[in-house]
């Protein structure tokens, strides 16, 4: 397991996606000290969901 790990997982290359409400997620958990900023060198990249029939951005959902 720990062979395979080294081999195929690459901590400079991992990608978290996290869904939901931004500005919650960064304030994080009070119980836990880390926060997603702690992760990937703090580098977040807001990814827009887009129209599945535009492929335009949008910027909510409303309704959800």
């Amino acid at each position: 397991m720990q062979e395979a790990a080294r081999k195929y997982l690459h901590p400079d290359r991992l990608v978290i996606l996290v869904v939901g409400d931004k500005d919650e997620i960064l304030k994080g958990h009070p119980d836990h000290a880390e926060k997603l900023t702690d992760f990937g060198g703090g580098k977040l990249v807001d990814v827009p969901l887009r129209d599945p029939m535009t492929m335009k951005p949008m910027r909510r959902i409303l309704g959800l």
